[in-house]
């Protein structure tokens, strides 16, 4: 999905499934049997939360997703207060695209 998104047309476009796709990795990960390290899913949903901020910029008159997706991200990280940044050295776990 990630390698798909520098071919998107505009700016917005690219910036706003940049967010999506980070959002959905992160709550995917936070969701499965398997779950990475929370820190980890923290990082992800903030690098989505820049991404929105940055469509939101870009956006035209009257779409409002990229807010609306900022604000998801946002009680995610307001329901999962375990969640933390990342502060250990580790690399960050492979996962499949």
């Amino acid at each position: 999905v990630m390698d798909a998104i520098p071919g998107l047309e505009s700016p917005y476009d690219r910036a706003y499934y940049s967010g999506i796709a980070w959002e959905r990795r992160a709550k995917a990960s936070w969701a499965s049997q398997e779950r990475v390290s929370g820190g980890y899913v923290h990082d992800w949903i903030i690098r989505a939360l820049k991404f929105f901020e940055e469509a939101e910029r870009l956006r035209l008159p009257g779409d409002d997703s990229a807010i609306l997706r900022w604000n998801a991200c946002v009680r995610f990280l307001e329901r999962h207060e375990e969640l933390a940044p990342v502060i250990e050295t580790a690399p960050a776990p492979d996962l499949l695209e």
